[in-house]
């Protein structure tokens, strides 16, 4: 049998990613309630989007030296926003703190031969995007499953 991390079976590939994203979608729910965080229902709060920006554009709002849930967005990277600073603040520790724990979880439930190519993966829905797209359903092969 494969190791397993807190009950979480230690993804290797596809052979065990059902398993793996099913018993880690559980634990990230029951034990931090970050289960909308992993799957990038619950987004950064105050962030600006990047999705279409590349290069600079993209680094300036997402810092390459950071992960998401490091630091609060400085001024340039937050959308605007009528909440005062220390609301702001406040709601965002709450998110960075489920950002952190999933991304924790993700890390520490998969083969080390697959945690080196984390290490610059912006978020954790980002980590479980590309997990679901290198391991997940083939649509031409496997029968679709309900998402919850």
């Amino acid at each position: 049998m494969r190791g397993t991390f807190e009950g979480i079976p230690i993804l290797e590939g596809t052979d065990n990613y059902h398993l793996w994203a099913t018993t880690l979608e559980v634990c990230v729910a029951a034990r931090c309630n970050a289960k909308l965080v992993l799957l990038g229902v619950e987004k950064e709060p105050y962030r600006r989007d990047v999705t279409g920006l590349t290069g600079l554009a993209r680094a300036a709002i997402c810092p390459s030296e950071e992960v998401a849930g490091d630091a609060f967005p400085p001024v340039g990277a937050r959308a605007p926003s009528d909440v005062p600073d220390e609301e702001m603040r406040e709601r965002w520790e709450k998110w960075a703190k489920k950002e952190r724990n999933a991304r924790w979880y993700l890390i520490m439930t998969v083969s080390e031969d697959l945690r080196g190519e984390l290490r610059y993966v912006w978020s954790s829905a980002e980590i479980w995007e590309y997990f679901e797209a290198m391991f997940g359903p083939d649509p031409e092969r496997d029968i679709p499953r309900k998402r919850a």
